[in-house]
């Protein structure tokens, strides 16, 4: 198999369970089934349309759901602003595919230098999942959970993403002032 990509970063991801795990809603084991199908038609999968402005209760929601306690209310924003901007239709289909996905066995075949960032505070993929991610990988090169992040560590904790990346890059060669091969 041809090999196409030289490292791979996993950020706030899950490859499986993701209903099972989720935090937004915790609730008894007995209420899982009940749970699934809340999460998957009335959140995930809804197609209801979001206000086309922003409102104090749909930002609330969204910092609750994607962002850590330490997200600055233009990071909040700025990814509500992409919510309120996607189709209900394409938001709905992406969260019904995400509901089902189901790719621990792709794991093992990932054969490239990895990295595994989490937000600790992240209800949609809590740390469970990078870490059980980590386990499978053959060529883990670390797992980092970022304390008091959410869902978006990209947009919250861009600077020690950012590091993480260069890192990655650095130790296959494409580092600063490097040259790829």
């Amino acid at each position: 198999m041809e090999q196409r990509a030289g490292a791979a970063a996993l950020i706030n991801t899950g490859v499986g369970d993701l209903i099972a795990e989720q935090l937004l809603v915790p609730v008894p084991g007995i209420a899982q089934a009940l749970n699934h199908t809340v999460a998957v038609r009335g959140f995930l999968g809804s197609r209801a349309p979001l206000p086309r402005f922003s409102t104090p209760l749909l930002a609330a929601a969204i910092r609750y759901i994607a962002f850590g306690p330490s997200a600055t209310p233009a990071q909040v924003a700025f990814y509500e602003r992409m919510l309120i901007a996607s189709p209900p239709d394409a938001r709905a289909d992406i969260g019904i595919a995400l509901s089902e996905v189901e790719l621990y066995d792709a794991l093992p075949r990932l054969t490239v230098p990895t990295i595994v960032i989490a937000g600790e505070k992240d209800r949609l993929t809590p740390p469970s999942h990078a870490r059980r991610i980590a386990e499978m990988l053959p060529q883990l090169e670390g797992l980092t959970v970022l304390p008091e992040t959410g869902h978006m560590a990209p947009l919250e904790r861009h600077q020690e993403v950012t590091e993480l990346l260069a890192q990655l890059a650095a130790t296959i060669g494409h580092g600063a002032g490097a040259v790829p091969a």
